[in-house]
């Protein structure tokens, strides 16, 4: 396994858009580490970086 950069997508409440980059080794653990994060935000979506 190899540590991949995650790009995350979140949305407020209204409607602004924030990014944020995870490092991790599998989309679950960085989905993990995301929804920790979120606070106000929704989490939208989450891809790999290349």
């Amino acid at each position: 396994m190899r540590v991949q950069i995650y790009r995350i997508d979140y949305v407020d409440w209204k409607g602004r858009n924030a990014v944020m980059y995870l490092h991790g080794y599998s989309i679950s653990e960085v989905e993990e580490q995301a929804m920790v994060a979120q606070g106000v935000f929704k989490i939208m979506k989450i891809t790999v970086n290349q």
